[in-house]
């Protein structure tokens, strides 16, 4: 036999105890040092000036009015119409819809909760009247719709 002694064998290291492992343990000391700086720091001194963070209230809006008003009424007979004629703001019905409107769209519209809707059409621009739109509506009715009267409006189904 050889009289020659054979290395010793190589002790098995750990992950941790070699160079990539080193690096990680490092990397991660310092990943949880930053962060418990940064939430110590910011519940400490809250904005960038130094002032508490403030805390956001509650903010309540006020929902618009579903309805628009009736300007002026056209005062045709039955005879000398194809309908009744009402003016109003093109910009409340556009404020309802939360879109323009178009020229000969169909609605449905009712001056009370109670009261049956009509179909109405609705019209860009002004027959003379103080609105910068317009509406017909053809069924006639005894409590007919009068200047100052607000009516609700919504799509036809």
């Amino acid at each position: 036999m050889n009289a020659k002694s054979q290395p010793p064998p190589e002790k098995s290291q750990s992950f941790w105890s070699t160079l990539p492992g080193i690096l990680a343990k490092l990397a991660a000391l310092i990943v949880a040092i930053t962060g418990l700086l940064a939430l110590f720091l910011h519940q400490r001194h809250g904005g960038d000036d130094g002032s508490p963070t403030p805390v956001p209230s509650p903010t309540f809006t006020a929902t618009p009015a579903p309805w628009l008003t009736v300007l002026d009424i056209k005062a045709k007979t039955k005879e000398q119409s194809d309908g009744r004629y009402f003016d109003f703001k093109a910009s409340e019905l556009e404020r309802i819809l939360g879109r323009p409107f178009f020229h000969g769209e169909r609605f449905l519209a009712a001056r009370r909760a109670d009261e049956p809707s009509r179909p109405i059409l609705v019209f860009r621009g002004s027959s003379g009247g103080p609105g910068d739109a317009q509406g017909r509506y053809e069924d006639w009715h005894p409590k007919d719709w009068k200047p100052g009267d607000h009516v609700y409006v919504f799509p036809e189904r």
